[in-house]
């Protein structure tokens, strides 16, 4: 090989390796500097040792007895390990790594969560502005195990778990409507509520233990994009809403939802759902029971839409569109409250 190839490759091996030396310190620094930052914030904010390495292609960090407490909201949260994967090549994305075991505390009770696997990926795009361009977390083989405290009685607990939970949000190609919109995707398998929350849904004990699955596939509009900024200033608004598909199973009851909505003059919701609902009655209790539905509103819905199923031919499945207009609600013909608010129409 002749001397000035051989030159040129020792030249490129130390400029590389001077770029990895670099951006691994950078890398680190920046981690210390934000958890310097939310100390100074009263915080607790520790890491028992922080290292990167994966050299020459990798910054592979990762964090020992990571510990994050905020005191004034209360919750602390607590792993043996952090781990945070990047190609040197590609800064403006990560994958990052959770342990199988975590704790966390908020006011008045404290968790253990095991998993088989927690991770969660991030993409942004090239630029100053780090706009988010993609977003993941994946789940498997979840238990959470929780111990109440509270009134000086005596510890309570409860266990849920969860085959699968995976979240996805990616922006949408520029150009496509709606502006600055996001897909966002979420899916649950097997999930099995906590005692007292399946008590409360169904005092009766007349669903199975597990829920089956949870798909929801929306694309959102935004007021602004997911960037920086938006994360240093106000939570955006949603001006549009497409529902693709939401589907739940739980049993024999069974509910899909698909439609647009957009967000009106006042932020409220304008626009309409198609509806279908397998034993709806039951969901219809069960949504009283956990208090997402007042019982005088539901006793308006049940007679309502008893009348529609009737028509259909089918007493335990309803079709109906689920109305939106001047911030009011309606299932076919019957009222059922206020339309949700999408905005906030002061942009603050």
């Amino acid at each position: 090989m002749p001397r000035r190839v051989i030159a040129a490759l020792f030249v490129l091996a130390a400029l590389w390796s001077g770029w990895w030396l670099f951006g691994a310190t950078a890398h680190d620094r920046a981690l210390n500097g934000w958890l310097a930052e939310r100390r100074a914030e009263g915080w607790q904010a520790e890491a028992a040792d922080l290292t990167t390495a994966g050299f020459p292609t990798r910054f592979d960090t990762r964090l020992t007895d990571l510990r994050l407490a905020d005191p004034e909201r209360g919750w602390a949260w607590a792993a043996p390990t952090f781990d945070i994967l990047m190609q040197a090549w590609a800064p403006n994305a990560a994958l990052v790594v959770l342990p199988p075991e975590q704790t966390l505390a908020v006011p008045g009770a404290r968790a253990t969560l095991r998993s088989e696997r927690m991770e969660g990926a991030v993409r942004f795009v090239p630029g100053p502005s780090l706009a988010l361009d993609a977003l993941s977390a994946e789940i498997a083989g979840l238990t959470v195990d929780a111990t109440v405290l509270g009134g000086g009685a005596s510890p309570g607990g409860w266990t849920a778990e969860a085959a699968v939970l995976e979240a996805r949000l990616a922006r949408a190609a520029p150009g496509s409507a709606p502006d600055h919109g996001y897909d966002l995707s979420l899916t649950a398998a097997d999930v099995i509520l906590p005692a007292p929350i399946l008590a409360a849904i169904d005092p009766s004990g007349a669903l199975p233990e597990t829920f089956d699955s949870l798909v929801i596939d929306v694309r959102a509009g935004l007021d602004r994009p997911l960037d920086r900024r938006t994360a240093e200033a106000v939570t955006p608004g949603v001006t549009a809403l497409s529902l693709r598909r939401v589907e739940a199973r739980w049993g024999a009851l069974e509910l899909t939802a698909t439609g647009r909505l957009r967000a009106d003059a006042q932020g409220y919701a304008e626009g309409e759902l198609r509806l279908r609902a397998v034993n709806w009655r039951e969901i219809l209790r069960a949504a009283v029971a956990a208090g997402a539905l007042r019982r005088e509103v539901a006793g308006a819905l049940e007679a309502g839409l008893g009348l529609v199923a009737a028509l259909s031919g089918d007493r335990d499945t309803i079709e109906a569109p689920l109305a939106f207009s001047n911030g009011n609600a309606r299932i076919g013909p019957v009222p059922v409250g206020r339309a949700p608010r999408l905005r906030d129409p002061s942009g603050s």
